[in-house]
């Protein structure tokens, strides 16, 4: 949905800006966490609705590598991340988990080789298949097609401001 002038969401001068691979758990009524440039990462949102906190975290592929030596989770992979903050917001008492998610776009489809899937095409895969084996409902996506995004995460409210310069401002 389009936002009117008159309806913005004020961003507070104070806002967490994420890397990849980077995340953010806040309480707090006022937190604000951002992406700048999402292209082909995914913009996750858990959110509980009842107690009114989330987490929003920046996911760059679907899987670790299968020669990478770690155990410990590597929270730049979605099939990691995913159930690791899924258990941070079960750890603070969640009622109710619900999803969000932003980009996946494939954003030079020219480069992109016939008959195979883009990078933001396997990490929504990915984010679908991990949201769906801890059932865990996506209630709003802006997912695929072909521009990049910067997204504002209001933790009290569980909003996303989504703004592209080709497609303008909305929010989910």
């Amino acid at each position: 949905m389009s936002i009117e002038k008159k309806d913005r969401i004020k961003i507070p001068a104070e806002i967490k800006r994420l890397k990849i691979g980077a995340w953010h758990f806040d309480k707090n009524d006022s937190a604000v966490s951002t992406i700048i440039g999402l292209g082909s990462c995914i913009g996750l949102v858990l959110f509980d609705p009842v107690n009114k906190f989330g987490l929003l975290s920046h996911l760059m592929l679907p899987k670790k590598p299968t020669n990478a030596y770690s155990d410990t989770p590597d929270l730049r992979y979605i099939k990691d991340a995913v159930p690791f903050f899924v258990d941070i917001m079960e750890k603070n008492n969640a009622r109710e988990i619900i999803a969000k998610a932003v980009g996946g776009a494939t954003l030079f489809k020219e480069l992109q080789m016939e008959g195979r899937l883009s990078v933001g095409e396997r990490n929504i895969i990915a984010l679908h298949e991990s949201l769906d084996s801890l059932k865990i409902p996506l209630v709003a996506k802006d997912l695929d097609k072909e521009h990049g995004r910067t997204i504002f995460f209001f933790h009290n409210t569980g909003h996303i401001l989504i703004r592209s310069y080709k497609m303008g401002e909305n929010y989910i």
